[in-house]
């Protein structure tokens, strides 16, 4: 119910009222995000935290799992390997390749998944993307589109039928770059915001273990709250509608294309992807 109604608001917004929100939309947007909040904390109070299992080693990830696991010192290793691979295959393209996400984090538990940020000259993007794409293709990624201000330009790496990397292109230097630095700095030495990440992927992994999209929906919630600097009653709403979060009808409908365009050899974007151009100033 909270996810539908922070669709319809959304839907209203775009369609109906050309992208201003109104008074209400900002207070119902908010009210969502409060309650999605309130279910985090109930779920970590309430639900018994058993200890990740650990990872063996391998990453790797199937569609639509919830597989949190204990932190693995292979990680850094596996990171440093393929951000070698990147670097080679984007040449001057690439200003730096960062390791990003939960296992970047020491003792953090986490998917067995590694996440790659790639820093690219701002002039590049998007009038490179051509060849940043040709470039990850020749190593094995597939480009999912843009993500915006959840992800950047978004590339995946599987084997097989799971997921082991992914890479997300940001222009140097920019807002969305540092968010995601930011945040990754502040839970490697900030021992209470690495408890609390720690028990939130935890409880909502134990809870939604067979709903990927959904455990993504409260984590995206409880982790942009934590990054949002404008604590005033239309600063969750501005931050929602920014982002571009497509619905949850949007979703079904795109995930249903790109089943169509797969039978038929054709690559298809995310359903997480922006479809046209970003706004002005976003």
């Amino acid at each position: 119910m909270l996810r539908l109604t922070e669709d319809l608001v959304s839907l209203k917004v775009r369609f109906l009222q050309g992208g201003r929100p109104r008074d209400g939309d900002h207070a119902s947007l908010a009210r969502v995000h409060r309650r999605a909040l309130e279910s985090i904390a109930a779920l970590r109070s309430h639900q018994p935290v058993q200890p990740p299992a650990p990872a063996g080693g391998a990453i790797g990830l199937r569609s639509r799992a919830v597989d949190v696991v204990a932190y693995d010192a292979g990680w850094p290793i596996q990171f440093g390997a393929e951000a070698q691979r990147i670097r080679q295959a984007l040449g001057p393209l690439a200003a730096e390749v960062y390791h990003v996400g939960s296992t970047s984090i020491p003792g953090m538990p986490a998917k067995p998944l590694i996440d790659i940020a790639v820093s690219v000259d701002p002039a590049a993007l998007p009038a490179r993307l051509g060849d940043c794409i040709r470039a990850m293709e020749g190593i094995g990624y597939r480009f999912y589109g843009d993500f915006g201000h959840r992800g950047g330009y978004y590339f995946s790496k599987d084997a097989g039928p799971v997921q082991t990397f992914t890479a997300q292109f940001h222009a140097s230097g920019s807002w969305d770059l540092e968010r995601l630095l930011g945040f990754r700095d502040a839970a490697r030495s900030d021992p209470g915001l690495f408890r609390e990440y720690s028990e939130v992927k935890l409880a909502l992994a134990s809870a939604l273990g067979r709903n990927r999209g959904i455990y993504y929906w409260y984590k995206g919630h409880w982790l942009n709250d934590r990054l949002l600097k404008d604590r005033g009653p239309e600063g969750w709403g501005t931050w929602f509608l920014l982002a571009q979060y497509p619905t949850m009808f949007a979703m079904v409908a795109r995930l249903a294309a790109s089943s169509l365009r797969a039978r038929s050899g054709r690559p298809g974007l995310h359903p997480m992807a922006i479809r046209g151009p970003r706004r002005a100033g976003s």
